[in-house]
């Protein structure tokens, strides 16, 4: 399995990735949209996007996923962020994604893997 996780914090970046391998994965980081959409183009088979919503210079969380999902439709999706709400996540999250606001622990964000696709996401 293999997950891409855009995140412009380096801690929050470490953090996460740690996360996310201890489930399996194997993990690419990136700090810009623009960075994780090129990888998700040269990446075949992609599982999993986490992203933050506010990334620097570039595409958000939001055009990123969307973008994404074009590539690979089967691809789970999780957004994160400390400023963006969940009313923002209700009208702009791609279908079957998950919500998971900053700050959260591993444990959040290993239980917010498990629920992609779910209908109570």
């Amino acid at each position: 399995m293999r997950a891409l996780i855009a995140e412009d914090e380096p801690m929050i970046q470490m953090f996460a990735e740690s996360a996310v391998t201890d489930l399996g994965y194997d993990v690419v980081v990136v700090g810009h949209g623009a960075d994780a959409l090129a990888v998700s183009r040269d990446h075949r088979e992609l599982d999993l996007l986490f992203t933050d919503i506010n990334l620097a210079n570039d595409l958000n969380g939001w055009e990123l996923a969307a973008a994404v999902v074009d590539d690979h439709p089967a691809i789970g999706v999780i957004y994160t962020s400390g400023g963006a709400s969940y009313a923002e996540y209700q009208a702009f999250g791609v279908d079957g994604s998950v919500w998971l606001p900053k700050p959260y622990t591993a444990g959040e964000l290993q239980e917010a893997i498990s629920r992609i696709g779910k209908s109570d996401a």
